[in-house]
């Protein structure tokens, strides 16, 4: 059963019984866990001991703007490079029109980027 059905079925619990339904649902399952936007490491912190690690392979993925300070113990860290106007528009090409030509109603003027980006 999918975990969003399942714990669907108990949105009026408090955050702790909710907290203790998820990490006893996933003791004995490999997961992939992505978690979007995590604002600071004492969130982190909170939610990390729903998850149980069972050296089972399974991995937690989180997303931050927030340079975190994590030890290296657990977690691989990846930075991604800040682009620039002119490499966010190249990008923004390459994704919505596919590196092809673009629609003349988007035009290519110096407006129309810094509103899009």
């Amino acid at each position: 059963m999918p975990i969003t059905l399942e714990l669907g079925r108990t949105l009026n619990k408090t955050p702790k019984e909710l907290h203790e339904k998820l990490s006893t649902y996933l003791l004995e399952k490999r997961y992939l866990v992505v978690l979007d936007g995590i604002p600071s490491l004492q969130l982190w912190e909170k939610v990390r001991s729903a998850f149980p690690d069972t050296l089972n392979g399974s991995r937690i993925l989180i997303t931050t703007t927030l340079i975190l300070d994590v030890p290296a113990r657990f977690a691989y860290t990846y930075s991604l490079p800040l682009l620039n106007k002119d490499e966010s528009w190249e990008l923004f090409h390459k994704k919505v029109f596919r590196g092809g030509e673009m629609s003349s109603r988007v035009g290519n003027s110096r407006e129309t980027n810094d509103r899009i980006l």
